[in-house]
């Protein structure tokens, strides 16, 4: 990946909760690049969603899926700041 050293040297910090959809078959940025970013940022398994018999873009391959996990988010999300 050209911009991969870049990505590396560079922490971001995010304000709100990350979500990360990952295709199980995704070899343009495999599942070792997921786990990577996981650990260096906190991100917790029940913040991931793996695709499963798709690659890398998963809102086109599993489109209701995508969709119902987006939604499921939301939901949660309200919930939580409503309490």
């Amino acid at each position: 990946m050209d911009h991969e050293k870049e990505y590396n040297d560079h922490f971001f910090t995010w304000k709100m909760p990350v979500y990360l959809c990952w295709g199980d078959h995704d070899v343009l940025i495999p599942m070792q690049t997921c786990r990577a970013i996981m650990n260096r940022y906190g991100i917790a398994e029940g913040q991931l969603h793996i695709f499963l018999e798709a690659a890398h873009a998963v809102n086109v391959e599993k489109p209701d899926e995508f969709v119902e996990y987006i939604r499921r988010i939301a939901v949660d999300r309200t919930t939580i700041i409503n309490k």
